[in-house]
């Protein structure tokens, strides 16, 4: 714990990796942090790297020990939080969306990437991962408590949800209880997502654009990497979403490309040991390198990628590409065509041109915009 500027304003944010915090909202952190706001940080995981930089500006970090409402509360009123956010609907984020409600706190939601409905993990992941599966019950059961219903109904509540891929509000009958108060979302498209899927209003949410496509003028002004490629990286078998076989299936495609760099565009929780040894170059930094061709499957960083440079997506069984991704992309749904189209691919003129995702992703994302409804929000 770092110590904590005095202020009369305070706001706290949680997310399941500290890193988290740095990596998706650090600019709106610091936003508050120098407009006088008190800021903490709640977190599940530490990460030195993102320690060390909240450390420079003397924001308290606070991590989660044992998982009950009683701490949580505690925690919650300890920080003088007059607003709560979050940066993702996951089942951790609920349980703190739950209990600052409970306590007359504001709640908001910054969306996180984008989100494919119906998707189920593979089979017996919970059972792999044990941490895991724990912090499930943990969770559910402080949203039960605070909403002062079944457990058991809860649990197969979100299980059917993050597990069997039911859409939320279906699954989860109690949404409107575990919903925040508003949502921060990335255009108009995801407005009509938020509701269809999360059970949203309209007067809830606000459109703040894709912070991601403040940066295509300035890697389209970097110098361009000839002779090589990006893939993208998602963390689909990290995540359960998918076995692993078949991403190594994958990645022997892109081995084979042996006139060009294969460069790994690294998600923060990829598990590198898919991608060592096989002559890749991954690449760890958070900005996207500038290449002539971008690899991919339905991450929302291909807004951004397919903004600067031509795109090849890779549909893996059971994950349908969006249409705002495939529309602008040579779709590849055999994974021994992948090599042989990519290399095609890079022989034509038009891969190096991007496209227009305006109509799902806004531009003009700022943090100063962000800060300004939460501010306004909040009261």
């Amino acid at each position: 714990m770092t110590m904590k500027k005095k202020c009369n304003r305070s706001i706290s944010f949680y997310d399941v990796n500290l890193l988290n915090h740095k990596n998706y909202i650090g600019d709106i952190i610091l936003e508050f942090f120098n407009n006088d706001y008190s800021v903490t940080l709640f977190y599940d995981e530490f990460h030195v790297e993102a320690f060390n930089f909240f450390s420079k500006y003397k924001i308290e970090m606070v991590k989660n020990g044992i998982f009950s409402r009683s701490r949580i509360k505690k925690k919650l009123i300890n920080s003088g939080a007059q607003v709560l956010i979050v940066n993702a609907q996951r089942l951790s984020d609920s349980a703190f969306v739950t209990v600052a409600r409970s306590l007359g706190i504001k709640t908001g939601m910054i969306q996180h990437g984008m989100y494919i409905p119906f998707m189920k993990r593979e089979r017996f992941f919970l059972f792999k991962k044990a941490i895991k599966t724990l912090r499930y019950l943990a969770y559910s059961f402080i949203i039960a408590r605070t909403l002062g219903k079944d457990f058991g109904n809860v649990f197969r509540s979100f299980f059917g949800t993050f597990v069997k891929g039911a859409v939320y509000k279906d699954a989860v009958h109690f949404h409107k209880e575990v919903n925040t108060d508003f949502v921060l979302v990335y255009g108009p498209y995801w407005k009509q997502y938020h509701s269809d899927n999360f059970g949203y209003d309209e007067f809830q949410m606000y459109d703040i654009g894709y912070h991601e496509l403040s940066k295509i003028d300035m890697i389209k002004g970097s110098p361009i990497e000839q002779d090589t490629v990006c893939y993208i990286a998602q963390t689909l078998v990290e995540d359960g979403r998918l076995p692993k076989e078949m991403q190594i299936e994958f990645l022997e495609q892109l081995e084979r490309l042996d006139t060009v760099q294969v460069v790994i565009k690294l998600h923060p929780r990829s598990d590198k040991s898919m991608y060592e040894g096989r002559g890749f170059r991954l690449h760890e930094d958070a900005n996207l390198p500038h290449c002539p061709l971008y690899i991919g499957h339905y991450s929302s960083l291909l807004a951004l990628a397919g903004s600067i440079s031509g795109m090849v997506l890779y549909e893996f069984p059971g994950h349908d590409i969006p249409d705002y991704f495939s529309s602008h992309a040579i779709v590849v749904k055999n994974v021994k065509d992948v090599s042989k189209t990519i290399s095609n691919s890079l022989k034509l003129p038009s891969c190096i041109t991007g496209s227009n995702f305006d109509d799902v992703f806004s531009f003009g994302y700022t943090p100063q915009l962000a800060f300004k409804i939460i501010h306004a929000a909040k009261d």
